[in-house]
């Protein structure tokens, strides 16, 4: 549970169950008016196990999608967004922090997205959290983020298991760079 920075209200982020899709595809037709509904289902089939949901008072006011690769280094941020009369409250921020976290705690990967340049908030929004552009093309960026392997140990400890460690293990900081070709 989180609380937003320019309201009171409590803001739940969890992963998206099958219930909530018809409250969301509606909701991701507004934001991305460019995919088809018959799309947006596939995304919600496809990636069910990493959409996750925004909620105040039941409602969805927000979501990410991300595709996790299994034979790379990366994750991909590919969807995220917040219902238009609730933008402006911090709701992306706790999405995206949201989603730094889990990916942090699941599989220590570089973040990566792409962002059309136009979307002044959203490119904002990423560079206010960490993200940095590694590539641009004529209409978008393409940004990474800093992600950290946080050892077994640690995770323990946050935990509160294993207390007989006195010291914390060491994060490493993993970063890695690569060349973008044909991505767009």
């Amino acid at each position: 549970m989180l609380t937003s920075s320019k309201t009171d209200d409590k803001i739940y982020i969890k992963k998206c169950s099958c219930f909530q899709w018809r409250q969301l595809v509606p909701i991701i037709k507004a934001i991305f008016p460019e995919i088809s509904s018959k799309d947006i289902s596939w995304l919600l089939i496809t990636y069910k196990k990493t959409t996750h949901v925004a909620l105040q008072y039941d409602n969805i006011i927000g979501f990410y999608i991300y595709i996790n690769d299994k034979t790379s280094d990366i994750v991909w941020l590919n969807y995220i967004g917040v219902k238009k009369e609730n933008r402006g409250c911090g709701i992306g921020s706790i999405l995206l922090k949201s989603f730094i976290k889990t990916v942090e705690q699941e599989c220590n990967k570089e973040i990566k997205l792409a962002a059309v340049k136009d979307n002044i908030a959203a490119l904002k929004l990423y560079e206010k959290q960490g993200f940095r552009k590694v590539y641009e093309g004529d209409k978008k960026f393409v940004y990474s983020q800093k992600t950290y392997k946080v050892s077994n140990k640690t995770r323990n400890l946050k935990r509160g298991r294993n207390s007989s460690y006195n010291s914390v293990s060491k994060i490493y900081l993993k970063f890695i760079y690569f060349i973008i070709v044909d991505l767009f």
